[in-house]
Formats: structure tokens, C-alpha cells, sequence
């Protein structure tokens, strides 16, 4: 009877042990509660460069954060165009941090936002997680094609985006004709 209970308690351990890694592994990550801020800091007109807006991004959270800029969207009749796909460099921000960036001012005066792309790489026990469920779908193919499975330490991350506040012309640029001079007074 004593070996009965304590395979039946061993059986009951090993089972919660699975229920636990599974669960553990299979819920889903928590998204972040907290979105990055991203400013308008102010508009400049170098000679050089032309007409550009100066923005700051701010990572609010307490994980490393990778980010892109992507083109600035023009509104037309009232909509905004569809979100392209993240294309170029991204960058990294450490928790609590900020950085500026400059943006040229696209030809056209119309109002304008700026997207940004960003995903927050995984720490502690989200990155375990991540490292996990990423070894095990990789390692599963592997050993359906018969290789050796490895472990890889690569988290993955979702990636999210943002919009900058709406941009408009300057209200103190001067028209393309030069500055209006007032009438004068009879």
C-alpha cells in the first residue's frame, strides 16, 4: 500500500510538472502596457538640408526596445494611406531612455505623421519563454528533417507601431511669394 501512494504521488507531481512547462510555455506573452512617447521637439530650416521637424522617442518600460522610423504619411482627403511594411535599419533604446531624430519635411505642405515600428526584446523570464517556444518549432523541424537539434538563444519580439502627433506647415512659414506687406494707412 506505501508503494501505491508514492507512485501515485510521483504520477501527480510529474503531471502537475507538464501542466506547469506547458502553461508556462504556451501563454502568451504579455504586450506591452506601456507605448513608447514620441514628440514633436520643433521644426528647423537649414539652408542645406531644407524644411525638417525634430522628434524625440522615448522608451517608458524596463526592457531594451528596438525601433524603426519609417517614411512620413501624408493625409489626402481626409485619410491616411495604408501602413507599409517595416523596411531599413532599426536601432536600439535602452529602458528609460530617449533620442532625437530629424525628419525632412516631405514636398508637400499637407498635414503629415510619422510612423514608428517598435518591439520590446524580452527579459528575464519573457526571454526564457521566448527562448523556449523558439527552440522548440525550430528543433521540431530539425528533427523532422533527422538533424541534430541545438539550442539557439534567439528571442523573438512582436512588433508594434506608433504615430507621431500630426505635423502641419509652420503657422509663421512665409508663403512662396514672399512675406505680405500690410497696406498702408491713408
Amino acid at each position: 500500500m506505501k508503494h501505491f501512494n508514492s507512485k501515485r504521488l510521483g504520477v501527480c507531481v510529474g503531471l502537475a510538472l507538464v501542466i506547469l512547462i506547458v502553461v508556462f510555455v504556451a501563454s502568451p506573452p504579455l504586450s506591452p502596457a506601456t507605448k513608447p512617447g514620441i514628440f514633436v521637439l520643433g521644426h528647423t530650416n537649414d539652408p542645406l538640408t531644407g524644411h525638417s521637424v525634430l522628434f524625440s522617442l522615448t522608451n517608458q518600460t524596463e526592457s531594451r526596445m528596438t525601433f524603426l522610423v519609417g517614411a512620413p504619411q501624408i493625409k489626402t482627403a481626409g485619410w491616411w494611406p495604408p501602413l507599409p511594411h517595416p523596411a531599413g535599419v532599426g536601432a536600439d533604446l535602452p529602458p528609460h531612455q530617449s533620442t532625437n531624430f530629424v525628419v525632412n519635411v516631405p514636398s508637400e505642405m499637407d498635414t503629415w505623421r510619422l510612423p514608428v515600428f517598435y518591439g520590446y526584446l524580452p527579459s528575464g523570464t519573457e526571454r526564457l519563454r521566448a527562448e523556449i517556444r523558439y527552440n522548440m518549432r525550430v528543433n521540431w523541424i530539425l528533427l523532422k528533417h533527422r538533424e541534430i537539434p541545438r539550442w539557439r538563444g534567439i528571442p523573438e519580439f512582436y512588433i508594434y507601431s506608433i504615430y507621431s502627433p500630426e505635423v502641419t506647415a509652420q503657422p509663421n512659414a512665409e508663403p512662396a511669394g514672399g512675406a505680405k506687406k500690410n497696406p498702408p494707412h491713408r
